[in-house]
């Protein structure tokens, strides 16, 4: 019984001691990719700017549309390399600024840079069904919306040809609920609980069309939730 007892415990440790291991790596990994990110973030906004002034007449809205969506999208890249890497660094806690805004308006337009980074997908629907009486939220512009926007490309990237996609914000016991809903491949129950911890991938080994993760995005939404006090939560059923 003793030296089975040393064989569990060596064999726990080692375990513990390869999984720390594996996580080192992955995140040297992670910070090697963000760092490789700079140069060409920085050249897609100079480029962006330069096809703005020299090709796309001052009348053309779509084409500026565009153009002014890659560059934030490239701005929002930069911010978020920047806290991917403080996170790993050990500085998980977010430092939240809150402000006022408009929520609604800020759903329609992530709604919208979601269509128009989709554009290809003809069966991509989207849609707001906003319930609150009020517009206004008291939270962080950017770290909320950089969380709202991850659950987004999760809800289009894994509900295959046809994504339908619904944000909805409504009150319940006097706080503000926002669900993200999609008629994706769904998680299985024993899965669910998993889902927010880093580096954890329900589809590992399984990319969806050929995009693959890092198991970072639901743990940085999960601590984006509770860095504002409030509580996420997942329903879900494979299939739907």
């Amino acid at each position: 019984i003793v030296a089975l007892t040393l064989l569990l415990v060596f064999g726990l440790l080692y375990l513990s001691h390869a999984q720390q291991h594996l996580s080192r790596l992955q995140e040297q990994m992670i910070k090697q990719v963000v760092h490789d990110w700079k140069t060409p973030l920085s050249s897609i906004s100079t480029l962006a700017e330069l096809v703005e002034r020299k090709s796309i007449a001052p009348e053309d809205e779509q084409g500026l549309k565009k153009i002014h969506l890659i560059q934030e999208e490239a701005n929002r890249l930069k911010i978020g390399s920047q806290q991917l890497l403080k996170t790993l660094s050990g500085l998980a806690h977010l430092q939240i600024n809150r402000s006022e805004f408009n929520l609604k308006d800020e759903l329609l337009a992530l709604l919208e840079k979601q269509r128009l980074a989709n554009h290809g997908q003809k069966d991509l629907q989207l849609q707001l069904r906003y319930l609150v009486e009020s517009e206004t939220a008291y939270v962080s512009h950017f770290y909320l919306l950089g969380a709202i926007q991850n659950l987004l490309d999760n809800a289009v990237k894994y509900s295959g040809k046809a994504p339908h996609v619904t944000v909805i914000c409504y009150q319940k016991r006097g706080t503000l609920v926002i669900e993200v809903r999609d008629n994706g491949v769904g998680i299985p129950k024993k899965q669910q609980k998993h889902i927010f911890n880093k580096y954890y991938q329900v589809n590992k080994g399984e990319p969806a069309h050929g995009k693959k993760g890092y198991g970072l995005g639901l743990n940085y939404v999960y601590n984006v939730v509770k860095a504002h006090k409030g509580r996420i939560t997942v329903n879900s059923t494979p299939g739907k």
